[in-house]
């Protein structure tokens, strides 16, 4: 469940990868086990998508965002786990102009 089709295909971009799911593993399974976002005075874009259900917007909190002072959050309503790649006009657009704005 990555994206806002559930009928999507997306093994093209998975293609030629060969990910190490041990160190995958101990990424995701011990060191994010107790993780806490520490305030962090840097811009920072978060673009994510609507339909992601392996890392869901509502994580993104009021109280997780105010960490971030410096933050441009944009939420992509078609899109799932990669808005570059299903909304890739407007997501360009928005890094563009956050770009700028730095």
């Amino acid at each position: 469940m990555y994206g806002y089709d559930p009928t999507f295909d997306a093994s093209p971009l998975r293609e030629g990868l060969d990910p190490d799911w041990q160190v995958l593993n101990h990424v995701y399974g011990t060191l994010y086990d107790d993780y806490e976002l520490a305030p962090l005075d840097v811009p920072v874009f978060l673009g994510l998508g609507r339909f992601d259900y392996t890392a869901p917007y509502h994580l993104w909190d009021d109280e997780q965002r105010h960490r971030l002072p410096r933050l441009d959050y944009v939420l992509y309503d078609k899109s799932g786990h990669t808005p570059p790649y299903k909304e890739p006009q407007r997501f360009t657009a928005d890094i563009a102009a956050w770009a700028t704005s730095l």
